[in-house]
């Protein structure tokens, strides 16, 4: 099923580097509180802030 709206990166707004921060401090807390819980949910969660401080690296440095 293809996209009917598909996003154009080099049209996004960027992300200020505070929101971003705050972004991966809500993920470190979920981490930390899911991880007593359900570790698989855990692992999920550190792949996501893996994602998003990969994809936040390259796009700060193409920034620049």
């Amino acid at each position: 099923m293809a996209n009917p709206h598909p996003v154009d990166p080099q049209a996004a707004e960027p992300i200020p580097e505070r929101d971003i921060v705050a972004m991966l401090v809500m993920i470190d807390y979920l981490i930390a509180e899911v991880s007593r819980i359900d570790l698989m949910s855990a692992q999920c969660l550190m792949l996501a802030r893996k994602s998003l401080t990969e994809t936040v690296g390259d796009a700060l440095v193409k920034a620049h």
